[in-house]
């Protein structure tokens, strides 16, 4: 059983929530001075869900702006031009909002376009990769197993606390991988413990396994 914590009043929890620092991460400004160090440290910080959702309207309307009359798709709409547009529209928007100076809270970029006129796509990329990688490491999702060993060791770790809530936590190709490495082990020890002479049938490889969470993911 988990070991609860003892039960606060609802104001003093929603004031522990909030006033828990998001994770942040101070990392190298992707351009070099002429000793080949980092001309400045940009400390990025995760995005709440309304600065996300923020990001991703400034985007779809710095895009629509660009793309006047027949240009700008319609409701429901397929654009790939558009789509790319609004996707690389969107690595700004989300910068300038996780960016923050070293050591102080104001944007590290005065302004989103600032981005875009004085940054190369490559550092661009860069930025956001080290944002992305931030989420994954600090978030509460699990990423992903790096083996069948892994993977083994992590249901046995939760079956033996009896806490099954990690569950909630895989993404659903591992949940995939993870059913199907599960049944395929049950399926082997039936018949292991069955009568001489029952022939089993071939079980799925890894390889197998792992095409056929991707034909799942890609069909959802």
């Amino acid at each position: 059983m988990m070991n609860l914590p003892k039960e606060d009043k609802p104001g003093d929890i929603w004031a522990r929530i909030t006033s828990t620092p998001r994770p942040s991460q101070l990392v190298p400004f992707p351009r070099n001075d002429a000793d080949g160090q980092p001309i400045a440290f940009v400390r990025l910080e995760v995005l709440t869900y309304n600065e996300q959702q923020q990001a991703n309207a400034a985007a779809e309307a710095e895009v629509r702006t660009y793309l006047k009359g027949d240009a700008a798709p319609k409701k429901d709409e397929n654009n790939a031009g558009y789509e790319y547009a609004r996707r690389e529209a969107l690595q700004k928007h989300l910068l300038w909002r996780a960016a923050k100076k070293q050591e102080d809270p104001r944007p590290f970029f005065a302004q989103p376009n600032d981005i875009g006129q004085f940054l190369t796509p490559d550092e661009i990329g860069a930025l956001v990769q080290h944002y992305l990688v931030l989420v994954q490491s600090t978030g509460p999702m699990f990423g992903s197993f790096e083996s069948q060993e892994a993977m083994e060791a992590w249901a046995e770790a939760v079956a033996r606390s009896g806490q099954f809530h990690p569950f909630a936590l895989l993404s659903r190709e591992d949940l995939t991988l993870l059913a199907t490495s599960l049944a395929s082990q049950r399926w082997n020890s039936a018949i292991a413990s069955s009568s001489p002479g029952t022939s089993p049938e071939p079980t799925p490889t890894s390889s197998e396994t792992s095409e056929t969470a991707a034909t799942s993911g890609a069909g959802s």
